[in-house]
């Protein structure tokens, strides 16, 4: 399935004669993560994950290292700036890959809202469902009122949320205005609002490979990205806010966070 509500195609490396043994290498780890670990994670999350104390603790944890581990197969290694909120909170994140979904995951148990098309993806869609994924379809109002709905007693039963208020992917740089409308629920439920900043870096610079091509498939960004050389995906967590604004406000005050560490996160 392609992307065609995405950005323009981000800029490509230069073909890598590496890239076909780093696949070869990697193949074989991710059928063993499909058919060995995933079928144990799923028996894990499904005896947990809508319980309460150690059982849900369990699989919050099971859903982490499946995603971390995902991550690690495909090259990525991962560093993380800040803390996660204790409390349960609204996440707001820029949108770059279906790698930024799994980053998240593997930090933090939180309840997505995707587009609708994300359910139909092997591994990642299946998993996303599994962990409470409320899936979005873009244009239809009474599904908006759906998602509003869910996102708001999820929050209330203690649980935290996250969205990608950009709406599409796109190359990282400059991040996209961020949209407002589902904010609805934070403030409705009085639950902070924490932005989070994704980026991905090779040899210290900001690489946007890592963004789907201008309508690259689920299936040819997985296969580029086995190719990859190792990437450092970096999760920022950064300090939370009230909802004390309006939907609109909050949504540019979370954005300007979150930019502010995007377009200048190169330690070199």
């Amino acid at each position: 399935m392609t992307n065609p509500h995405e950005n323009s195609a981000a800029p490509r490396a230069p073909s890598d004669p590496w890239g076909v043994l780093r696949m070869a290498g990697r193949v074989p780890l991710l059928a063993l993560h499909a058919l060995v670990s995933l079928p144990v994670t799923l028996v894990v999350v499904s005896q947990g994950y809508n319980k309460e104390g150690a059982r849900r603790r369990w699989a919050e944890s099971a859903m982490g290292w499946w995603s971390g581990t995902m991550l690690r197969i495909f090259g990525f290694r991962i560093e993380v700036r800040g803390e996660p909120a204790t409390e349960p909170v609204f996440i707001l994140a820029n949108h770059m890959s279906w790698a930024d979904i799994e980053l998240i995951h593997s930090q933090l148990a939180a309840g997505f809202v995707a587009k609708a098309e994300i359910a139909r993806w092997p591994l990642i869609g299946f998993m996303a469902k599994v962990g409470g994924t409320v899936f979005h379809q873009r244009g239809h109002h009474g599904s908006q009122a759906q998602v509003t709905g869910a996102l708001a007693s999820r929050l209330r039963s203690g649980r935290s949320v996250a969205i990608f208020p950009e709406g599409r992917t796109g190359p990282g740089r400059p991040v996209l205005p961020f949209h407002g409308r589902m904010l609805q629920a934070a403030v409705e439920t009085n639950t902070p609002i924490q932005p989070v900043a994704i980026t991905f870096l090779r040899d210290g610079r900001f690489t946007p490979e890592i963004a789907f091509g201008a309508n690259e498939s689920f299936g040819a960004s997985l296969v580029r990205l086995l190719r990859q050389r190792t990437t450092v995906a970096r999760i920022h967590f950064l300090d939370s806010r009230s909802p004390d604004l309006g939907r609109s406000e909050l949504a540019r005050w979370a954005r300007a966070q979150v930019a502010q560490v995007v377009e200048h996160d190169d330690p070199l």
